[in-house]
């Protein structure tokens, strides 16, 4: 197996190259006011920057195709952690409005039509969810 050897003048470029994609991305970050395109830039950026350094400085330009699929599917399964992440996130709101207000528990009892009282459940010995009729029975 020989090994690719990358000259000091493509380690220079490859150098220059991420120092310009970190200059843009402080740039964007700091002096352009971009308004929603901001987060799509700086991600674009970053991308760029870690195909760079994966097919440089890990050698995947000149690796065999078993390295480039151990390295895509990192690549996918870092994809699918990041979008789990981003639906938890974007999805947190849809909740209620009553959680994020900070109303009190009767305001949000009355919007979610009754909420079980957690202290008096434990007090009589039912589980929440339980009825009578079932305890009544002898059914456990």
């Amino acid at each position: 197996m020989s090994q690719h050897v990358f000259s000091i003048r493509a380690n220079l470029i490859v150098f220059a190259i991420l120092m310009a994609l970190m200059v843009l991305t402080v740039v964007v970050a700091l002096y352009l006011d971009l308004g929603l395109l901001e987060i799509p830039i700086a991600l674009t950026i970053a991308t760029i920057k870690a195909v760079v350094i994966m097919l440089y400085f890990m050698h995947l330009r000149y690796s065999s195709r078993l390295t480039w699929l151990f390295a895509g599917s990192g690549t996918f399964w870092l994809l699918i952690l990041i979008a789990f992440s981003l639906s938890d996130f974007l999805s947190r709101d849809w909740i209620s409005p009553v959680l994020h207000s900070g109303e009190s528990r009767e305001i949000a009892a009355a919007y979610f039509g009754g909420l079980p009282d957690p202290d008096t459940a434990l007090e009589d010995g039912t589980h929440a969810g339980e009825t009578d009729a079932h305890h009544s029975s002898g059914g456990h």
